[in-house]
């Protein structure tokens, strides 16, 4: 781990790792705030993307789509939601059709939007921790 000011160090939840996150930003809350807000919003839009290929039925495009997040949720510190997003492309892979995978296609889904919640959360720490030290 880099040097960081512990003082004006950023003290990630619980729910990310928190490791990799001081390893990866090195203390530059400001990039983190870029990644956490950008990761939000790409989300936000695939998933509207991945309702409309299961509507369509066609998995070979959402397992696409659930490909093209999961290194997103590896930028923000959530290892379990991107092994989540690995599983569901696995399972796309193996469905003969989008009926075969509603179960899972519901729970990534519920497991993305909490997570979803979550970036959102920590984002404002990380903002209000750069406007505290300002």
């Amino acid at each position: 781990m880099q040097n960081i000011d512990q003082e004006n160090a950023f003290n990630f939840s619980p729910r990310f790792n928190a490791a990799f996150l001081y390893e990866l930003y090195g203390g530059d809350v400001k990039t983190a705030v870029h990644i956490f807000t950008e990761t939000y919003n790409q989300v936000n839009k695939e998933l509207v993307l991945a309702a409309e290929y299961f509507k369509q039925g066609d998995t070979a495009a959402l397992k696409k789509v659930y490909h093209k997040i999961k290194p997103l949720f590896g930028y923000v510190g959530l290892d379990d939601v991107q092994d989540m997003v690995q599983q569901f492309e696995d399972a796309c892979l193996k469905a003969l059709h989008a009926t075969d995978i509603q179960y899972q296609y519901n729970t990534i889904n519920e497991t993305i939007t909490g997570a979803l919640e979550n970036i959102k959360t920590e984002t404002e720490r990380l903002e209000a921790h750069i406007n505290k030290r300002a």
